[in-house]
């Protein structure tokens, strides 16, 4: 009986640990192409083209700032692309939290690197 409940045990720890998120992938982006885009979906082509995007959140943090934006559509704001235009090479922002009422499930959040 021992035996049987350790195997159990060791079973159920094995499955929970299993289940752990994968890390969200980092995508490099051109800050020119970040800045010539209108709505996410152009920075972000994985989503699904049959699905409106109704709200969305952009953050960005770093040692001299910490900032999030909720915008209730997906379009990119002059706001949004002046903090982008003004970051270095190598620093992250944020799109999280998007919102739509979609049946097609789909990643809502992701990491940008900007590059040159």
């Amino acid at each position: 009986m021992k035996h049987f409940l350790l195997i159990l045990f060791s079973f159920f720890t094995i499955a929970a640990f299993s289940q752990a998120a994968a890390p969200t992938p980092k995508i490099k982006i051109a800050k020119s192409k970040f800045i010539k885009a209108k709505t996410i979906r152009e920075i972000l082509p994985s989503l699904p083209k049959n699905c409106p995007i109704s709200e969305y959140r952009f953050a960005i943090e770093t040692p001299q700032l910490k900032k999030s934006i909720t915008i209730k559509n997906n379009k990119i704001t002059s706001d949004i692309k002046s903090i982008v235009k003004n970051m270095k090479a190598g620093q992250k922002f944020y799109i999280e939290n998007i919102k739509s009422n979609c049946k097609t499930p789909f990643k809502t959040k992701h990491i940008f690197i900007i590059t040159k």
